[in-house]
């Protein structure tokens, strides 16, 4: 699969976050995660966007998902 850029999409999505337009960071989120439901960066966005908005179990469930996804894409350490 070809990974896209998406830099900008993050710095755009932290803005809005910093800038409380929560309903516009989540909408971009959305669209992020719908190209890949395993971005993690966007995972993590998107459980801020959910905690800042209130809606802490949607929150704990997307930081849980992004926590999984990061925990198995690490390398098994030998100690």
């Amino acid at each position: 699969m070809e990974r896209v850029d998406l830099t900008s999409d993050y710095y755009e999505l932290e803005t809005m976050i910093q800038e409380n337009k929560l309903q516009q960071a989540e909408e971009l989120a959305k669209s992020i995660l719908a190209t890949d439901a395993k971005d993690t960066q966007a995972l993590h966005l998107y459980a801020i966007i959910a905690y800042r908005s209130g809606r802490l179990d949607v929150a704990v469930n997307f930081a849980e998902n992004c926590l999984s996804l990061i925990h198995i894409s690490e390398p098994t350490r030998p100690y």
